[in-house]
């Protein structure tokens, strides 16, 4: 087994492990009772598939795990301009490390990343999705509980907020709750575009995980349609201007 593989079957085991911790009816969309006890029980039983560099990632008795990532960042054919250039960011911390000296006991180094839209992860979502659908088609395995694993890490890349009521100014609501929504980050469950489009694969797909640094959710596809009545408003999607510091000190 390489390094390159030993760490991505150790990242999504971590995965698992954050999805398991977090496991609760506030995080689940679109789920019964019935449905919920029925994830309950493949979190428990969930194990790595010994072929790993075969789709899919994890199996369970009845069903499947496949795991992938996605950026809202720019893709090119070196891959996510994100991630490449925290990679970049992460080796100079690394290099102004070791250079700590006597004369030079600290260093600080900023990375400002821009470049980011939900147009970019709409892109990057879809792209990803329909490769392992290709792939799931190929797969002779237990296919009654498919789950896809989407992971999206680019942090306070993007912001959502819900669009304004319409023809409330200056009316008294009594205790209605017109509240305005606004999320620092980005929820899958509050993208109605994307829901939509992940709904037309509910035939083949009963669940998307959806992870981020600050959130976990599940997402039943054949009940789409039903969440998005809970969901009248729309949600601008605007991405953030992100200022990351990294500061070390001799010891």
């Amino acid at each position: 087994m390489s390094i390159n593989e030993k760490y991505q079957n150790e990242h999504e085991k971590k995965c698992i492990d954050i999805i398991k911790s977090k496991f609760s009816v506030k995080n689940c969309f679109g789920l019964t009772t019935e449905n919920y006890s029925i994830m309950e029980k493949c979190l428990e039983e969930i194990v790595p598939n010994e072929k790993s560099n075969e789709f899919p990632d994890f199996v369970f008795p009845n069903g499947f795990v496949e795991h992938f990532m996605i950026t809202s960042s720019k893709l090119d054919k070196k891959g996510a301009a994100h991630k490449i250039a925290i990679s970049k960011f992460e080796q100079k911390n690394e290099e102004l490390a070791k250079k700590l000296s006597d004369q030079k006991p600290t260093y600080r180094n900023s990375f400002e990343y821009n470049g980011h839209s939900h147009s970019n992860l709409v892109n990057s979502f879809e792209i990803n999705w329909n490769k392992h659908i290709g792939s799931l088609e190929k797969y002779r395995g237990k296919k009654d509980n498919g789950i896809f694993l989407v992971e999206y890490f680019d942090t306070a890349a993007l912001s959502m907020a819900e669009l304004k009521l319409e023809g409330t100014d200056g009316l008294f609501t009594g205790d209605y709750k017109l509240e305005q929504e606004i999320i620092y980050g980005y929820r899958l469950s509050r993208d109605k575009k994307l829901l939509k489009w992940l709904y037309q694969f509910e035939d083949r797909i009963e669940y998307v995980i959806f992870l981020t640094e600050e959130s976990v959710e599940i997402i039943k596809l054949s009940n789409i349609l039903k969440l998005l009545k809970v969901l009248p408003y729309d949600y601008a999607i605007a991405p953030n201007m992100t200022l990351i510091n990294d500061r070390g000190i001799l010891l």
